[in-house]
């Protein structure tokens, strides 16, 4: 096995506290890092499950809802000034959500 040169910069203080709980836990951040490449290959992917806030998700949900109970395409036009005009049947939910995130 060949081994290569990885550098890297990080901030200081992200640096300096990864440090810490690394050496609490026996280890090194180098090492640590070496171990999330070394599971990553293993699983084909990130070793731990990537989340969005749950708010935002339990309002996407209910938009997806309304959305398929106003049959599924909500079709919209870009007016000159480059802003999105949505139809005036859309579900207030709807057009909260697209305003609003």
């Amino acid at each position: 096995m060949t081994t290569v040169n990885f550098q890297k910069r990080y901030d200081s203080e992200l640096l300096a506290n990864a440090d810490k709980l690394f050496g609490k836990l026996g280890t090194t951040t180098g090492d640590a890092i070496r171990m999330f490449l070394t599971k990553s290959v293993e699983v084909q992917g990130l070793p731990f499950e990537l989340k969005v806030n749950n708010n935002l998700d339990k309002r996407a949900d209910r938009v997806i809802q309304a959305m398929r109970d106003n049959g599924a395409t909500v079709r919209g036009t870009i007016n000159p000034n480059g802003v999105l005009v949505l139809p005036t049947d859309v579900p207030e939910e709807i057009k909260d959500w697209v305003e609003h995130g």
